[in-house]
């Protein structure tokens, strides 16, 4: 509709529609004004789930936003939130605080929903364009034959989906669980869900279809070390990652993350065929950024694996060649090109750390080398449930203790 030359005042209409949208921000409640900021500050442009949103469980909600944050935005910021075109709402504790969806009704923008439970009155949601809504169990989409009857009722699930096939015809609901890998990895969903409804995954399967995408990424991986052969390190690394870290994180946050520990050392044969290992990192950088559109993630997730490679920053401050200062300096520095709070760089870049040099150590499955770096009881490395990390012995773990303590002083 052209506005322009009639009678309407259209300053009148934008006056009234701020209003509108102020209302409507203040009336929500402030559970769902964090959910909402969360999904808006978090998300990625391309995937319906915000980077690495889960790590809520390792720093105790710190990156949660306050009363005051959500209280205080600008117009510019409402605005921002109501155009958002993903919501993501996965735990339970944002469940709880939640009885409706009547605050969606006014984000016409929204085109993917993804909720840990079955609401009984969809109807907010008649008057949107959603493309996509799935009903979660905080990991992944229910089946409808596979259904946990302790949490959905057969009859209060099968309403659901009738009221959005009918209320929303265009929408793509996700009822299978296979449906839900397919529809965001293409042909990795497969390999990331190992074909079945648990977590194992196909490790060997996404190492050989990492190896199909060109021939140095193949021959890298059979290329031996000086006591290994790239291909065994790096799955020792991602078994790692697996045993101790896979479960703190959400699904497409830890196959971003597992993606990454495949292709960390990628480079590093190129390195040591060249006689410069110093520049394994960068090789390893150039390798990913060249290969990164076979790949099912986006330029924002890209961002944060090439910032995790470009320094050894925790490496040369366990050695002792930085001091605390300089690598949390470094760490701040990382964190704000990749755009994520230094305390969510650095406890990634912590897990990173520790998948890596656990992989030489005997108990791991790899060489015994570094063994002097964990603290072990009955031969098995201790994890440490509140850090969320692989316990380091006592000196190693009061010079990370000295890191976390600079890095939470960089507010």
């Amino acid at each position: 509709m052209n506005l322009q030359g009639s009678n309407i005042d259209t300053t009148r209409i934008k006056v009234m529609d701020k209003e509108k949208l102020k209302s409507w921000w203040n009336a929500l409640s402030i559970d769902w004004k964090k959910i909402l900021y969360v999904n808006w500050e978090r998300a990625s442009n391309s995937k319906d789930i915000a980077l690495f949103t889960m790590l809520e469980d390792f720093y105790a909600f710190e990156g949660m936003p306050t009363e005051e944050d959500v209280n205080n935005l600008d117009y510019e910021d409402i605005l921002k939130i109501s155009e958002i075109k993903q919501l993501h709402i996965s735990e339970s504790y944002e469940v709880a605080k939640v009885n409706n969806l009547i605050p969606l009704s006014f984000l016409k923008q929204l085109e993917i929903l993804r909720i840990i439970e079955v609401f009984e009155d969809l109807s907010p949601l008649y008057d949107l364009q959603l493309k996509l809504f799935t009903f979660s169990s905080g990991e992944m989409p229910y089946s409808a034959m596979n259904m946990d009857k302790e949490m959905i009722k057969d009859e209060l699930y099968e309403n659901a989906l009738s009221s959005i096939k009918l209320n929303i015809p265009n929408c793509n609901i996700q009822a299978q669980r296979e449906d839900y890998f397919a529809y965001y990895y293409g042909d990795w969903g497969e390999l990331f869900d190992g074909g079945g409804y648990s977590r194992e995954t196909n490790f060997n399967g996404i190492l050989e279809k990492l190896s199909t995408i060109n021939k140095e990424i193949e021959n890298a991986f059979q290329t031996k070390i000086r006591h290994y052969v790239l291909r065994e390190h790096t799955l020792i690394v991602v078994r790692n990652y697996y045993d101790y870290f896979f479960n703190f994180f959400d699904a497409s946050d830890s196959y971003l993350f597992m993606i990454f520990l495949f292709l960390h050392d990628i480079g590093k044969p190129k390195a040591f065929i060249n006689g410069d290992m110093n520049m394994q990192h960068l090789e390893s950088i150039n390798i990913i950024e060249s290969i990164w559109d076979k790949l099912p993630f986006n330029q924002n997730e890209l961002k944060i694996v090439v910032k995790l490679l470009e320094r050894d920053t925790l490496g040369d401050f366990f050695q002792g060649r930085i001091s605390s200062k300089k690598s949390s300096s470094n760490i701040v520095e990382l964190s704000k090109q990749c755009d994520l709070s230094p305390q969510v760089f650095f406890k990634l870049f912590m897990i990173y750390y520790q998948c890596d040099v656990a992989a030489y150590t005997a108990d791991a499955g790899g060489l015994k080398f570094l063994e002097h770096l964990f603290e072990y009881k009955n031969g098995e490395k201790v994890f440490d449930e509140e850090e969320g990390l692989i316990r380091f012995s006592p000196k190693y773990w009061n010079m990370y203790l000295e890191l976390k303590k600079e890095i939470e002083l960089c507010q």
